[in-house]
This record gives structure tokens, sequence and C-alpha cells, in this order.
């Protein structure tokens, strides 16, 4: 069932949407024009304890790179504004949100408050 449970939730992101964890909960961003993102959505709806089983195995694969990305970089206060909340693109860089927030959701791999990982993708 992990094959064709990872499927539909990298499909849902091949289609522009959005699969997260918020506690035990699943929450995602579908396009409103994509038939076959709901189509998607409702696949993984039916393997909701699977789907958050890959999602927690993905978010502690990436908790530890995120600790050594933090730890190379000043993630506790922006020097320019002061503020905590920092964000990761998916391609690497580390940002002060509210000095560089992201063009895009789709680019940003997770949210650190604090030097702490808050959100992953």
């Amino acid at each position: 069932m992990s094959t064709t449970t990872m499927n539909p939730i990298d499909r849902l992101r091949e289609l522009g949407g959005e699969l997260f964890l918020s506690g035990d909960k699943i929450r995602f961003h579908v396009p409103a024009d994509s038939p076959e993102a709901r189509e998607v959505l409702a696949q993984i709806r039916k393997n909701r304890d699977e789907v958050i089983r890959i999602l927690r195995g993905r978010q502690a694969r990436s908790e530890p790179a995120e600790t050594a990305l933090s730890a190379r970089f000043n993630t506790d206060q922006c020097c320019a504004c002061k503020s905590r909340l920092f964000w990761r693109s998916i391609h690497g860089p580390i940002a002060c949100f509210r000095c560089h927030p992201p063009a895009n959701e789709r680019i940003v791999a997770s949210l650190l408050y604090d030097g702490q990982v808050k959100w992953t993708m």
C-alpha cells in the first residue's frame, strides 16, 4: 500500500496541491480548478492513517537537516528587523519571513521559529 499511497501524495504536489500535517490532522491546499487534484485528495482520504504515517516519516527525515541548517545560520532573530520567524526554501536557503517573504507558498519547505522547526513540507 505504501507505493500506491505515495503516488497520490506526490501526484497531488505535481498538480499544484500541498499536503502537510498539523498534529494528527492532514491539512491541504488544492487548486480549485483541478478536478484531478480533488480525485487524488479523495484517494488520500481513503488511506488517511497510512498517509499520516508517511508524512510523519518524511518530517522526521527532514528535521535533522533543519537542525544542521539552523546551526549554520542564526535563526534566533533577524539582524535587520528582529523577527524570529524564518523560512527554508525547497532549494535550501533560509531567509527571514518578514524581510524576504516567499514569492509563492510552493517554494517553502519549512518554517522555523526561535531556531526550531515548526512546520515542514
